[in-house]
């Protein structure tokens, strides 16, 4: 037998070749062995580590990426009358010590705390956990969890979002977050919905978790802690018409700063009597833990990415209006503006929400007809108490000779107070609890309001850098255009290159026009010493006062401003733009005195947010906040506390200021 084999061919080409046969035999049996084993660990890591989250990651080509398209948001939508039971109870308790879930590389400090426990529902017995942290250039960051073994944790948000967005984009859910310690993202129905439906016209629009500084901790200029607001005893209360859903009004900010120059201490005092309150709702759940809302027309809340709205030039993750109102929707013979939105804005930033008229009736009110949803709205009935409402709307929006005006789409003369009466420039509605709220035309733009902020971009090599505000901005110039935000090549010197330069028209830039004579140049070089922007925001409303700063004198301006400003941390150059556009402004008051305050880092991440990608190391924001003075006022003024700012990686640095 053996012989017969021998003398088959193939038996001679194995014997021949033995070696290499022996070696593929001995790596196929290995190969074996460690896939088999392979297998085997995967299968115990499986069980013993978190689920590995699908994340878009950030590219390490260099050559630029288009923005990610924006997802739909999908809204929770419930009526008040379908939120019958609390699936959450419990109450707010600080959790005394880090919970690793928040990835604090800046040392903000980030502060955890128990929010109640789910009692019904797919996650019952789950515990609900708020994590707060200084955002930076965003105000307080916050995320939500639920855990039920303290171990692992749902992070609370949209896993398309982390599918979509590169990690280092500020939409990806996953951005911040220690991802070792998330099991999976889902979205889990709230006794606190996106949209609270009151009726078949209104709906509550959720904006965000409402938090205060926690005093118990020790500060300082690195930490500042934060924690859930939930004392409202001093608010008034709102009917729910739910045993566990609490409602209050929101307070409304004082109508100060510039306007109150215009107007007597009798003006004033009847404006803080009459306008108490605004549109804002704050919703308080059985745990104690708080949202604020704002009254929404049901039809204006919209989950279309890529709608622009009518009164802003921005693109945003969502679309809402909230009382916006315009002239083809409403049923009347009257004349009227083209668009009514915010009663009495402010002009740099104002509240999204409107004025409530506290004690205003009926009878001192002639209806003019309806909205296609069934909002009676109402106008004064010739002279009243409330016709200074009318000098107030329009002198929220100052000018000199013109003013621009958004129907026609051109600068016009600014009107008389009798012409800008005769197409009633404020409407009246009755809001579910019976309230009067009072809408302001918005077909006059206001001017200026925040001047000239620039942003400088220092990374430590060149790369690309994305940039883009949180709230909608109303510009009245842009330089380069904001395009869904602004991208662009940045150089360690400052030196900018702009991605969109398909946006920017060089034509259309003004030379002549204080702070944009170096715009055109630049734009036809497409390379840009800074971002330029100036306008108006709608989001947290600006500071009504503010009690600190410094007293100076025309003569002493230039040389208290560019001692000031380096004692902040600008440097030279940024210094010297800063008080080439700031000064002659503040000098063609022609006043003897000013009161000088800056708004700093902290304020102007909470009134102004933005979002940089990627993550800038050190920040520095300043406001300039100046009041022209007939005379030094006789009361002293604590100066302004200043701490010099470090430059550490890569910084960004904006100057700006307020238009008066």
């Amino acid at each position: 037998m053996i012989k017969i084999i021998k003398k088959f061919p193939l038996y001679h080409f194995v014997q021949e070749n033995a070696p290499f046969f022996l070696m593929l035999f001995c790596v196929l049996s290995i190969c074996t062995i460690l896939i088999g084993t392979t297998t085997i660990f995967s299968l115990i890591k499986k069980k013993e580590t978190p689920l590995q989250l699908k994340v878009v990651k950030k590219s390490s080509v260099s050559i630029p990426t288009p923005t990610p398209t924006l997802i739909p948001r999908i809204l929770q939508k419930a009526s008040l009358q379908e939120i019958v039971t609390p699936s959450i109870v419990g109450s707010i308790k600080k959790i005394n010590k880090d919970l690793n879930l928040v990835i604090d590389e800046n040392r903000s400090g980030v502060t955890y705390f128990e929010t109640g426990k789910y009692i019904s529902g797919k996650y019952k017995g789950y515990t609900r956990i708020v994590s707060l942290q200084d955002g930076f250039m965003s105000g307080v960051i916050n995320h939500l969890f639920i855990t039920n073994d303290d171990k692992n944790y749902i992070l609370l948000d949209n896993q398309k979002k982390a599918e979509a967005y590169p990690l280092s984009h500020y939409l990806n859910p996953l951005n911040g977050v220690n991802q070792s310690k998330i099991i999976k993202i889902e979205e889990v129905p709230s006794d606190l919905p996106d949209v609270i439906k009151l009726d078949d016209t209104f709906a509550l629009f959720k904006k965000k978790i409402l938090t205060e500084a926690d005093k118990t901790v020790a500060t300082s200029e690195a930490l500042y802690a934060y924690k859930p607001q939930s004392n409202f005893s001093s608010y008034k209360n709102l009917s729910s018409q739910n045993s566990f859903l609490t409602f209050y009004a929101m307070p409304a900010y004082p109508i100060g700063g510039w306007t109150e120059q215009r107007y007597t201490e009798e003006d004033m005092a009847f404006q803080k009597n009459e306008l108490k309150y605004t549109t804002g709702v704050i919703v308080q759940d059985d745990t104690g833990l708080s949202y604020e809302y704002t009254l929404s027309r049901l039809s204006n809340i919209k989950s279309n990415p890529k709608k622009s709205s009518d009164l802003y030039n921005v693109e945003v993750n969502f679309s809402s209006l909230y009382l916006s109102i315009k002239k083809e929707e409403i049923k009347t013979k009257n004349a009227l503006y083209t668009l009514y939105d915010v009663a009495i804005p402010r002009n740099c930033a104002s509240s999204p929400d409107t004025y409530v008229v506290s004690n205003i009736n009926s009878d001192q009110l002639l209806s003019i007809g309806k909205t296609n949803d069934d909002i009676e709205l109402y106008k004064l009935k010739g002279e009243s108490q409330y016709s200074f409402l009318y000098n107030l709307q329009l002198d929220s929006k100052p000018g000199s000779e013109k003013i621009w005006n958004r129907a026609s789409n051109e600068l016009v003369n600014y009107p008389t107070l009798e012409d800008y009466v005769a197409k009633n420039p404020i409407l009246f509605f009755k809001d579910p609890w019976g309230r009067w709220v009072a809408l302001g035309e918005f077909d006059y733009v206001l001017p200026g309001g925040c001047g000239k902020p620039v942003i400088y971009l220092y990374p430590e090599k060149k790369e690309k850098v994305s940039l883009s505000f949180n709230q909608p901005i109303q510009f009245e110039v842009n330089i380069p255009t904001y395009h869904n935000g602004w991208i662009v090549d940045a150089s360690p010197n400052g030196t900018l290159t702009d991605l969109q330069p398909q946006h920017t028209d060089c034509d259309l830039i003004d030379t002549n026009k204080t702070g944009s004579e170096y715009a055109k140049k630049s734009c036809i070089q497409n390379t840009y010493p800074y971002i330029y922007w100036s306008g108006n925001t709608v989001g947290e409303p600006y500071p009504t006062s503010i009690s600190h700063g410094w007293y100076v004198s025309k003569e002493d301006l230039k040389m208290f401003m560019g001692k000031k400003l380096i004692e902040i941390g600008l440097n030279q150059k940024e210094s010297n733009d800063m008080m080439e556009y700031w000064i002659p402004q503040m000098e063609s008051k022609n006043a003897p005195y000013y009161k000088i305050s800056f708004l700093m880092t902290r304020q102007m991440n909470d009134l102004i947010p933005m979002s940089i990608q990627p993550q800038p190391n050190s920040i520095l924001r300043v406001f300039l906040d100046y009041l022209p003075l007939l005379k030094k006022p006789t009361d002293t003024i604590s100066p302004q506390t200043i701490t010099p700012f470090i430059r550490n990686g890569f910084t960004v640095v904006e100057w700006g200021g307020l238009k008066r």
